[in-house]
């Protein structure tokens, strides 16, 4: 069955449509939809957790209930400790270079590597490669580990160098070219955390 050319415009049209209408659920109606469902659990969770509480409340468990507010407390302060925020990432970076440094590395590379959006926090994500003796990079990656943030080495390549560099090998060493990316977790500021009591 042949269609004649008005016919085949509104098969057209109906195609284009029909696929605009499929491309608006896919893109914008069902996240939107999936995030009011992910709000909706967690506002039953909370109603349901302060319905707990009121009833503990109502039967006198209150000693309970400061011991739990304040392991809370101190949990809280212990992330606060170890999370940096947005405004001390440079000075976290320079500890991860110091940390370089001080294992004695050739630093070939070190660029931000953007940021992964999360719900409680951010992933500030930085690319590196140093240059130097295996001992060496070992070294600076358990200085990485135990600086007082947390910094997470990750995706580690190690291979042999070919690179002219300024450090010198020891004794049966050579000289090996680390590349991996580094990441740590930025909390999102809250009216709280940002002073804005």
């Amino acid at each position: 069955m042949a269609l004649n050319p008005r016919q085949q415009r509104l098969v057209l049209v109906m195609l284009v449509v029909v696929g605009l209408a499929a491309a608006y659920q896919q893109l914008l109606w069902s996240p939107q939809q999936q995030q009011i469902a992910a709000i909706n659990a967690r506002a039953d969770t909370l109603d349901s957790l302060n319905q707990l509480a009121k009833a503990d409340m109502a039967k006198g468990n209150t000693s309970r209930l400061r011991f739990e507010a304040d392991e809370f407390g101190r949990q809280l302060t212990t992330m606060r400790r170890l999370v940096p925020t947005a405004t001390e990432v440079p000075g976290l970076l320079d500890a991860v270079s110091m940390a370089a440094r001080e294992a004695d590395l050739d630093v070939s590379e070190f660029s931000p590597d953007g940021v992964v959006p999360g719900n409680g926090f951010d992933v500030y994500k930085f690319k590196m490669g140093v240059t130097g003796p295996y001992s060496r990079i070992a070294q600076f990656l358990a200085n990485v580990g135990s600086l007082e943030r947390i910094v997470q080495p990750i995706n580690l390549s190690l291979t042999p160098t070919a690179r002219k560099t300024d450090t010198k090998p020891g004794k049966n060493e050579a000289l090996i070219d680390a590349h991996f990316d580094i990441q740590t977790y930025v909390a999102h500021a809250t009216p709280s955390a940002s002073g804005g009591k």
